[in-house]
């Protein structure tokens, strides 16, 4: 399919979410710390199609992270999926409204990931 990154804190977490990622027939690269993406994407290197981004991350949020990659329009293309325990309608809002393409709720079955991926590829699809 494409290439994804899997920004995610929790070292658990993020092999399960690359493990579904690779069944999917993803290639996945796993980033523990958010500034390592983000200094990858300042230095223009090859952008993922995806990115599973994480909310509640070290230093910066995911919320942080991902206004950081919808500042800028070469960035527009990559899909980004946020993925939280937190469920309160506010912070899912506040992520869509900042741009996430979808959202998910830990702990999640690799059915749940793909429908969610692939409702966020339809979305994109539409005119």
């Amino acid at each position: 399919m494409g290439t994804a990154w899997i920004i995610e804190d929790d070292r658990e977490i993020s092999y399960s979410i690359s493990l579904m990622m690779k069944l999917m027939g993803h290639q996945s690269q796993i980033f523990v710390h958010p500034r390592g993406p983000m200094l990858m994407m300042h230095r223009n290197v090859t952008m993922p199609d995806l990115i599973i981004l994480d909310i509640n991350l070290p230093e910066v949020s995911g919320l942080e992270v991902l206004k950081f990659i919808r500042s800028k329009r070469r960035w527009d293309h990559i899909i980004v999926i946020m993925n939280s325990v937190d469920d309160s309608p506010v912070t899912v809002n506040k992520a869509m409204n900042l741009g996430a393409d979808g959202y998910i709720y830990k702990p999640f079955t690799i059915e749940d990931l793909e429908s969610e991926i692939q409702q966020a590829y339809k979305k994109r699809e539409r005119p």
